[in-house]
């Protein structure tokens, strides 16, 4: 499948950064007429889900730890009630 235009690539409002289209590297943007077409660059974004990958295996690991250290330190529901 070819290029499409993007929705909501207009020019960024006064003031605004257009730093979430380009800086990352991410999306590609070309501009011929009033079309803005846009092309994500899948070398960067494998390297931005090799990121996500890396940070959710962490945070698992950390909230499977703080899971069982809970289950460990919950008080007894018998000796509640």
């Amino acid at each position: 499948m070819g290029p499409r235009p993007c929705d909501n690539a207009g020019p960024p409002e006064k003031g605004a950064s257009s730093w979430p289209r380009s800086a990352s590297g991410l999306v590609r943007t070309q501009k011929l007429g009033r079309t803005r077409t846009c092309r994500l660059n899948p070398v960067t974004l494998r390297s931005a889900e090799r990121w996500i990958s890396q940070r959710r295996t962490f945070v698992e690991r950390h909230l499977d730890r703080l899971g069982q250290y809970l289950a460990e330190t919950a008080p007894n529901q018998e000796e509640t009630t």
